[in-house]
């Protein structure tokens, strides 16, 4: 059996199916509109759609309803303190006083620095009380007390002659005990007096020489801003003639 060189013959152990590959169809391209249509339409929308006018800056900052202050916030328990104030001192604890009055009322401050100084001489009232109580059984006795402070004048001081200054003394001692009222008994609403005086003076003072922010809006009517002195000078004025009511007072008993 003879077979031809020229004849082919593929063998293929799966078959000779060929497998025919889809044409992919090309996509429609959309018409480019033409530079005149497109001018066309943007005056169109130009004429229809009014466009906003322009805002001013105060316009628009009025329309955010922004402060033109910033508020000062209220004091809180511990601000002093960590201002380097309420120590344990007189001007510390009558700082301290303050705050706590201020915070726990809610009071200005101006109204505040009033009510503690109120309180500040309920404190000292007793004593005040016992120095009136003293100085009321000494007056029948001033006249003797006038001539041994004298006599105390003629030996020319507590140096010159002390037998006689002893003397003078004992004599002085004796007559305090007749009336009943203790030697110590004058000094010592003095000596609770200053400290709480000049507690309150000093600590008001560093409050407004700090400044405390809150004290610039905690005052009233004409008087706004209590770390700068008084414009009118009426606060100095009714201070003055009250401390001259009090002394013509006391005078009087």
């Amino acid at each position: 059996m003879t077979v031809g060189l020229g004849s082919s013959r593929s063998l293929s152990f799966w078959g000779s199916a060929s497998a025919s590959t889809p044409t992919p169809t090309p996509l429609p391209i959309p018409a480019t509109p033409e530079v005149s249509e497109i001018d066309s339409q943007l005056e169109g929308f130009a004429a229809t759609t009014p466009f906003p006018e322009p805002t001013s800056v105060p316009e628009v900052v009025t329309s955010l309803n922004i402060p033109s202050t910033l508020e000062i916030p209220p004091l809180n328990y511990g601000d002093l303190a960590s201002l380097g104030f309420s120590h344990w001192t007189p001007v510390g604890i009558a700082q301290w006083s303050m705050e706590l009055v201020q915070v726990a009322s809610g009071m200005p401050w101006f109204w505040t620095i009033v009510t503690v100084t109120v309180l500040s001489r309920f404190i000292v009232l007793p004593f005040n009380i016992v120095s009136l109580r003293s100085s009321a059984k000494l007056a029948p006795h001033q006249p003797r007390l006038m001539q041994l402070r004298e006599k105390l004048q003629n030996t020319g001081g507590l140096t010159k002659d002390p037998i006689a200054v002893q003397t003078i003394s004992l004599q002085q001692k004796q007559i305090y005990e007749e009336a009943g009222v203790s030697l110590m008994g004058p000094l010592v609403t003095p000596l609770v007096q200053l400290p709480v005086t000049i507690g309150m003076f000093l600590g008001i003072r560093q409050l407004c020489d700090l400044p405390l922010e809150q004290l610039k809006v905690g005052g009233f009517g004409w008087i706004m801003d209590l770390t700068v002195p008084d414009p009118t000078y009426m606060l100095p004025l009714a201070m003055i003639a009250l401390v001259n009511v009090q002394l013509s007072v006391g005078d009087q008993f």
